[in-house]
């Protein structure tokens, strides 16, 4: 399935994300579409709510091959985004992102989600697609 976004939105995307991380230092910023593997569900931990998730992305396929690789990630959404993941996503829906990389306590990496962007997905209400939160 292609995305409604084009790559200038992208472009512009990134670009407005550099020039913020320009004045602050070095630039932790990352974009992923993906499709859910593991249900969201909302939590809370001392009175902050987030929403702990997997997501799968696949990798560009080989010239001359059939088939593609994939990579899970682990994401983290806090308060408004956690809320509203959990809320409109289920597994095997499809999500973009925008967000950082941290290391989590067990030595892995992880991805706290700052933007959320409809891509197809949505089935548990559609009328909001194409909202940015």
């Amino acid at each position: 399935m292609r995305s409604a976004y084009t790559f200038s939105y992208f472009t512009d995307l990134i670009s407005a994300a550099m020039r913020t991380e320009r004045n602050m230092g070095m630039l932790n910023t990352i974009m992923m579409t993906g499709r859910l593997t593991s249900e969201p569900v909302l939590a809370s931990d001392n009175g902050n709510q987030y929403c702990k998730f997997d997501i799968e992305v696949e990798r560009p396929k080989h010239y001359m091959t059939d088939t593609a690789k994939s990579d899970t990630f682990i994401c983290i959404a806090y308060n408004r985004n956690g809320e509203m993941i959990s809320n409109l996503f289920s597994e095997g829906e499809t999500i973009t992102m925008v967000g950082t990389l941290r290391n989590a306590r067990n030595n892995s990496t992880e991805i706290v989600v700052e933007e959320v962007h409809f891509s197809g997905g949505g089935k548990k209400n559609t009328a909001d697609a194409g909202l940015l939160f």
